[in-house]
């Protein structure tokens, strides 16, 4: 029996009668895709019924019969993915007992502080006539380190390069954290010192797509992938940083394209709501790593001793029953070839082999704070973070 039979065997069979209209509808679609009718049905099978436990569970949320963590387990996503589907449906945020700890960002973030200066517009052009693309020419810099990959310019007319937007903020005040600078440049200013550093930010999608149909969405950020890959070609950055969760599997596939190390790509939080003090921490201590502004997670420079975070990676444990969660964490993860793993999986270990309790209580520690531990600024050059799990950075 070959692959394709052993394949078919674990399939039930299931008739359906349909419309000739809609028979028609999906082989010119399966045509279109390169594939058969029988696989396309398939595939819109699969995508519909997750689309429809999606809703079902924003419904439920929005009725409050369930907690965010409940709706997540319903949908078959992660908390984070349905706290960003929460968000986009325009449903209001309860903050429930069991995602408190969930959602308490590292204690490394900065105080807010006063509410941002409104920024000025960029240099002398003026943000309502200047393009997005001329204004992302104008600050790409001559070797990009860090290469930041949103979806697209917000429907709004807002841009981070136009120093007006939720991004823009949110890093602009990661960046202040990370080189301990309580008041950053803004505006002009810091577009420019974002660009000195060997910053830049592109888009996946060519228009705003915030605003349209699921479906568009991702056929405009599927459109975009092949410009950003020959992007990473020619710029050879660092490391790139994912700015919205769900475009993740198309960035990693323009990187594939690349030949760009998947152990080079971060995935951050949109920064809104209650992820922007996360986004910021996060950011704060990948700048920090990748930069090295100083922090203990800073890269050593030549001639000095290793840095943290490579001392870090290299230490294995003989045993389990370190009194520090993170290096637990780190050894489970070596355990499984440091392969992806999803907090609940490292957290079910833990307790499994009784690795480690929480001094306060005894307890084991929930997934919650594997992912907190993880996510935290201070462990940004041992830990990376995506929507696919927790693993090890490459030493």
């Amino acid at each position: 029996m070959n692959e394709n039979d052993e394949d078919r065997s674990a399939r039930s069979q299931v008739t359906l009668r349909l419309d000739r209209d809609l028979l028609d509808k999906i082989d010119g679609l399966a045509t279109e895709a390169g594939v058969d009718r029988t696989e396309l049905v398939r595939r819109l099978l699969a995508e519909g019924l997750a689309h429809r436990r999606v809703e079902m569970a924003l419904v439920d949320y929005a009725a409050g019969k369930r907690s965010a963590w409940s709706a997540s387990q319903v949908a078959g996503v992660d908390l984070y993915e349905m706290l960003d589907r929460i968000a986009e449906a325009g449903v209001p945020y309860r903050l429930d007992p069991d995602a408190i700890d969930r959602l308490r960002p590292g204690k490394g973030s900065p105080p807010s502080g006063s509410p941002p200066k409104r920024s000025r517009s960029p240099r002398t052009t003026s943000s309502a006539e200047a393009s997005i693309a001329a204004l992302r020419a104008r600050y790409r810099p001559a070797k990009t380190r860090l290469l930041f990959v949103g979806e697209s310019s917000p429907a709004g007319g807002t841009h981070f390069y136009r120093a007006d937007s939720n991004l823009y903020r949110a890093t602009r005040e990661a960046f202040g954290a990370a080189f301990s600078i309580a008041d950053p440049p803004e505006g002009d200013a810091f577009l420019a010192w974002f660009q000195e550093l060997g910053c830049w930010l592109v888009d996946l999608a060519d228009h705003a797509v915030n605003r349209s149909s699921a479906g568009d969405r991702v056929r405009a950020v599927d459109a975009g992938t092949p410009a950003l890959a020959e992007t990473i070609r020619l710029t050879e950055p660092g490391r790139i940083l994912v700015v919205v969760r769900r475009i993740a599997p198309a960035v990693r596939r323009a990187a594939r394209v690349a030949e760009f190390d998947d152990g080079a790509i971060d995935v951050l939080p949109f920064p809104t709501r209650q992820w922007r003090p996360v986004y910021v921490d996060q950011l704060a201590g990948i700048v920090s790593d990748v930069l090295g502004t100083g922090s203990p997670t800073a890269r050593s420079s030549a001639g000095d001793a290793p840095s943290t975070r490579r001392a870090a990676i290299a230490e294995r444990s003989s045993e389990y029953g370190s009194r520090l969660l993170h290096d637990v964490i780190a050894d489970v993860l070596r355990k499984h070839g440091n392969a992806w793993m999803k907090p609940g999986a490292i957290a079910r270990e833990i307790a499994d082999g009784d690795l480690w309790r929480r001094p306060s209580d005894g307890r084991h520690p929930p997934p919650s704070q594997i992912s907190a531990r993880a996510r935290s600024r201070s462990y940004a050059g041992l830990f990376q973070t995506s929507d696919l799990g927790i693993r090890l950075r490459a030493s």
